[in-house]
């Protein structure tokens, strides 16, 4: 099994959550790491949220298509759910939340 450590941040908000996904595969989708990382919170606790709230995949990978959310792994950024990516053994991914200007 391949571990991946990953950290949850919103700009705006003290605070990150940080944790590690257990993957089958190094070589997967955005939209797969998104889909684990989501199934991963809802083993630890049903309800738990995810960036303050219980959200979905479609939601994760709507906020990611539309700029609401940063992906990085290892400090490049992803851009689309269909990107493929391969991991390494020392790889760190990084959702980043990004809030919406107070009156813009």
């Amino acid at each position: 099994m391949f571990k991946l450590a990953y950290i949850d941040r919103t700009i705006g908000q003290s605070g990150r959550f940080t944790g590690e996904l257990r993957l089958v595969s190094e070589r997967l989708t955005a939209g797969d790491l998104i889909r684990r990382r989501i199934e991963q919170t809802e083993a630890e606790g049903p309800g738990r949220p995810l960036n303050g709230a219980v959200l979905t995949v479609e939601k994760v990978a709507t906020a990611l298509e539309n700029g609401q959310l940063l992906m990085l792994l290892d400090g490049r950024q992803i851009l689309s759910v269909s990107e493929v990516v391969v991991l390494r053994d020392d790889s760190k991914l990084t959702f980043i939340w990004l809030t919406p200007l107070a009156g813009g």
